[in-house]
């Protein structure tokens, strides 16, 4: 008999990616001649659907698109992937995102929201069934936060795993986080939650820790966080062929007595809400993505870094969703939390090397050759 397919449902964004390849970001006042440009769908919620529904999840996406065309590609492009859809048309324009690709693969990106902004707490109501009989949300912050929040609550009371990954960083309140089982920052994110930097090993530690124990700071309620380096803000696992750098975050841990490795639970990730127990622990479990080191998991009961897996780079737009889209499948699909990760740092190094968001989600054979 054929097992039941893993079950992800995504509250998050759509939109359309105009993608312009250049030698360079342009300056302020500046005008330069770029190589290529294309049109992708995008969007992180879609975008991690998507990853999760090609590597054999059945995946159920609600969040909103315009009435316009590129509302349309979108709806076509959710078909043509098998994602079941919750999509609310609201009277103004879908979600845009402008990025511009460097030619080491770096990008720099604005998104204007437009109709994700639209998503609203009732709009979740409505979708509460999806929510309750999944076995992970995932969920991210390009829609309005009451929006997920309110999906959230409803996970939580009915056995969901709740992933959060707080992209763009911006202010949460603990009603939100209390929800939240498991938490997958960048450096940037993760300083604005704790309010602590996270530009070295030591301090990426620390931040995880603190999380772990919900020790959230003020910034993470409206104040100024710290500006990190571009460098500091790479996304999750992959990194340009060559020597591996060493991996800072494994020797910082290996020198912390006080919080030797261990296992975390085994054991399937339940299927049936009536009769679900967690895998995690009752404290948030962070998952926290370091770019050329790779990523590091904490819980209250074990940590462990993550080596970053050497590709041949062609665009990080999509590394950090791919990552989660992965994530998510593994865990639905029963994986513990350790080889979860480690299966989603494979999927964000295998995006890389792919032009585009969307067009990056990889399969579970182009992740195998990596």
């Amino acid at each position: 008999m054929t097992p039941p397919k893993p079950k992800v449902t995504v509250v998050g964004s759509l939109n359309i990616d105009l993608v312009s390849r250049a030698p360079r970001y342009p300056q302020q006042g500046e005008t330069l001649i770029g190589d290529a440009f294309d049109i992708f769908t995008g969007g992180k919620g879609f975008n991690q659907a998507t990853a999760a529904a090609r590597l054999g999840a059945d995946v159920i996406l609600i969040g909103c698109v315009g009435t316009d065309v590129f509302g349309e590609m979108l709806l076509s492009a959710m078909s043509a992937e098998q994602i079941d859809g919750r999509i609310k048309r609201a009277e103004v324009g879908t979600g845009v995102a402008t990025i511009v690709v460097e030619p080491n693969g770096e990008n720099s990106i604005i998104v204007v929201p437009r109709a994700n902004m639209a998503l609203t707490p009732a709009d979740i109501e409505k979708a509460a069934t999806c929510i309750a009989q999944a076995d992970v949300l995932l969920l991210q912050l390009e829609t309005p936060v009451a929006a997920s929040e309110r999906a959230a609550a409803i996970a939580k009371a009915n056995g969901t795993l709740v992933l959060l990954n707080p992209a763009p960083a911006q202010p949460l309140a603990d009603s939100f986080l209390a929800h939240v089982d498991i938490i997958i920052p960048n450096q940037s994110e993760a300083a604005l939650l704790t309010g602590m930097p996270v530009t070295s090993a030591e301090e990426a530690v620390s931040a995880a820790r603190s999380l772990v124990n919900a020790e959230i700071s003020p910034v993470a309620r409206g104040a100024v966080p710290q500006v990190l380096s571009r460098e500091a803000e790479t996304p999750p696992g992959p990194v340009a062929r060559g020597p591996v750098p060493r991996n800072a975050v494994t020797q910082v841990l290996s020198r912390e007595e006080e919080t030797p490795p261990g296992p975390v639970a085994r054991g399937p990730v339940p299927r049936n809400a009536n009769s679900r127990s967690r895998t995690v622990n009752a404290e948030t479990s962070v998952v926290l993505t370091l770019g050329e080191q790779g990523a590091l998991l904490l819980t209250a009961e074990m940590s462990e870094a993550i080596p970053a897996i050497p590709v041949d780079l062609v665009d990080t737009t999509g590394a950090g969703d791919a990552f989660c889209g992965a994530l998510a499948t593994a865990l639905a699909s029963g994986e513990n939390l350790q080889e979860a990760v480690r299966f989603a740092n494979a999927a964000g190094a295998a995006a890389v090397t792919t032009l585009g968001a969307t067009p990056s989600m990889p399969t579970r054979e182009e992740i195998k050759k990596i």
